[in-house]
């Protein structure tokens, strides 16, 4: 599934859901992205300690594996991807940006 970016405040940000393992695929310029982590629907998101990328990273796949299912991720870029996949044996849900961020980068 192609992941939709919105814009919110200075940032780009895609929400999905996983019910089981996935990929992330993502194509983008120079620039800040993370992935955020939720295993409650509608609490705050975490970090994903363990997927720090460099800045300078233009092209991201990343194969996710969780213990909880289903998973709620939060994609946090400062520039516009011009690809973003999502992949999975499971069900994949995208989400609706609601609010706009506050949360410095």
């Amino acid at each position: 599934m192609e992941l939709t970016f919105t814009k919110a405040g200075g940032l780009y940000v895609a929400e999905f859901t996983a019910t089981a393992d996935f990929a992330l695929h993502i194509e983008k310029p120079e620039g800040y992205l993370r992935l955020k982590q939720s295993s409650v629907e509608g609490a705050e998101y975490a970090f994903v300690r363990t997927s720090r990328f460099d800045d300078h990273e233009e092209v991201i796949d990343e194969a996710v594996q969780s213990v909880v299912y289903p998973i709620h991720i939060q994609v946090v870029t400062t520039v516009e991807p011009t690809m973003a996949i999502v992949t999975s044996e499971g069900d994949i849900t995208e989400g609706v940006i609601v609010a706009t961020l506050n949360n410095p980068v």
